[in-house]
């Protein structure tokens, strides 16, 4: 189920940007953690206190969706993307782009579905933390 989350780097850097909707998951001490993880836990740390948390090294983890959904609604700076089935002799590659002010940009082709959207979800960070 990790695999629905955004990796750790990437929950930090949208912490770093202002991300603090409702999540699923979360990065702790401990590693990746679900609600159901919160009983194993020695410390009873839950997501709600990672949320609150001023330890710069637990963040929430969203899912992907999340994450994408959240740059669409980013409130200063929209940034529309998608991922589509690249069509070449090569199979199941797939591209994945932005939109922005107008522009549609390819961000790049990946062998894998997954592997295009963590680039995609990396490029909107970067995109969003080089704002002017």
């Amino acid at each position: 189920m990790e695999k629905e989350f955004v990796p750790y780097t990437e929950s930090l850097e949208l912490k770093q940007l202002g991300f603090d909707e409702p999540c699923l998951g979360a990065w702790a001490e401990h590693g990746f953690m679900t609600p159901n993880d919160v009983s194993t836990l020695q410390d009873d740390v839950t997501i709600e206190d990672i949320k609150n948390t001023q330890d710069e090294n637990m963040c929430l983890s969203p899912l992907y969706q999340q994450a994408f959904r959240w740059f669409r609604e980013y409130q200063d700076w929209p940034i529309e993307s998608w991922i589509q089935p690249y069509l070449s002799d090569k199979p199941r590659q797939h591209e994945a782009f932005y939109w922005r002010r107008g522009e549609t940009i390819s961000i790049g082709i990946f062998s894998t579905y997954e592997e295009a959207e963590l680039a995609c979800l990396r490029k909107l960070i970067n995109l969003v933390k080089q704002k002017p």
